[in-house]
């Protein structure tokens, strides 16, 4: 247990207790219907207790997912977070946490139309320096530990993008200086299939692209986009799902890098998550 007073305590959204009373309800209720009308004449009892048994596992399921998720806390101290599920409590504390993954999709209702507003009111707040709204868009954040430890939050935790700050502000800046001091030591540092050295960004086997020749390094449309100056299409689009500890790796090119960087198109606003249309 932390010794601390909690900092932040993010409690479930009801949509996955309404969804499971919405699906599995009527199942449960049809189960049941169907070994009481097996039971009548002519009776059918193999068909009754097949009907019965398919009732009592559907009840099992429901009464486990929706107590767990009544019962799923996810509480961040000044020194680690803490999540329970059910009887089983997991904790982490900072110093222990060595990758962070973060996945954003945000969801298009509306089809074309809606399509288009939407890509309407976000072009005007582009310049704007909003943040990604964690109510507009499908969340989810893997938090590792070297141990093999994992704590998962996402949309369905009240408060995820808050939390997102609070533990990336607490883990990033010792990362970072790690991955500073190894590159300037001449090593290679993997995020993934992404790298940095001393001799530029790479993506897998590829040669690294020099910090000189690099026009652009920015998140763009849920994309980690390496430009090569003059070009103009990307060298590289990487989904920011596939870049474990993006924040680390983007902070630590603006440190080791030549020249200036742009560290507005770095940031974690609306353009960390990608699309998804629905109709």
């Amino acid at each position: 247990m932390f010794a601390t007073a909690p900092v932040l305590v993010l409690k479930r959204t009801v949509i996955i207790r309404v969804v499971l009373c919405l699906f599995l309800a009527p199942v449960i209720l049809g189960f049941a219907w169907g070994a009481y009308a097996a039971l009548e004449e002519p009776a059918d009892t193999t068909g009754a207790a097949i009907s019965a048994v398919l009732c009592l596992i559907t009840a099992a399921l429901f009464w486990f997912f929706f107590a767990r998720e009544s019962n799923r806390r996810t509480t961040l101290y000044e020194d680690g977070i803490a999540q329970t599920r059910g009887s089983k409590t997991t904790e982490l504390r900072w110093n222990e946490v060595t990758e962070i993954w973060f996945r954003a999709v945000k969801v298009q209702v509306g089809g074309l139309i809606g399509a288009a507003v939407g890509a309407a009111v976000e072009a005007y707040g582009a310049n704007k320096g909003k943040p990604l709204d964690d109510r507009a868009a499908s969340i989810t954040i893997r938090i590792l530990g070297h141990r093999g430890t994992k704590v998962v939050i996402n949309s369905n935790d009240k408060g995820v993008m808050k939390a997102f700050e609070m533990l990336s502000s607490r883990v990033n800046p010792r990362l970072v200086e790690a991955v500073v001091r190894r590159v300037r030591q001449g090593e290679t540092v993997s995020f993934g299939k992404m790298s940095l050295s001393l001799r530029g960004v790479a993506y897998g086997r590829k040669d690294p692209m020099a910090f000189q020749d690099i026009g652009k390094l920015s998140i763009e449309k849920g994309r980690l986009v390496l430009k090569k100056k003059g070009a103009w299409l990307a060298a590289q689009a990487v989904p920011v799902q596939n870049i474990p500890n993006l924040f680390v790796l983007t902070e630590a090119y603006a440190q080791v890098a030549d020249g200036a960087v742009d560290r507005s198109a770095l940031q974690a606003g609306r353009n960390l998550a990608s699309r998804s249309m629905m109709v």
